[in-house]
């Protein structure tokens, strides 16, 4: 039985000197399938290139990606925080209505 962690995905194709992930590489990395990686592509979620017909994804991509999913979530933590500073300054105008 092999205990090790999985090695990470590792760029398996290169163009121009620049290497790049394959769709099932980047599904492994995201946690999600080859077809989501595929389908979030071609809507312009996930950057990447075309090489032929081939998605591929580069270093590059992958930081842009993460840097978008950081922010978003700051953006996220920003508006629970605003809606939570809110809640109570409702609670308190509806708590004297009630008298």
């Amino acid at each position: 039985m092999n205990d090790s962690p999985q090695e990470p995905a590792r760029p398996t194709s290169s163009h121009d000197g620049q290497a790049f992930y394959t769709p099932e590489h980047l599904a492994e990395i995201l946690y999600i399938s080859r077809q989501q990686v595929i389908d979030l592509s071609r809507s312009g979620v996930i950057p990447h290139v075309r090489l032929g017909r081939y998605y591929r994804y580069s270093d590059a991509h992958l930081d842009e990606l993460r840097q978008r999913r950081e922010k978003s979530e700051a953006r996220q933590k920003a508006q629970r925080a605003a809606e939570a500073w809110d809640r109570p300054a409702r609670t308190a105008a509806t708590q004297g209505e009630g008298n």
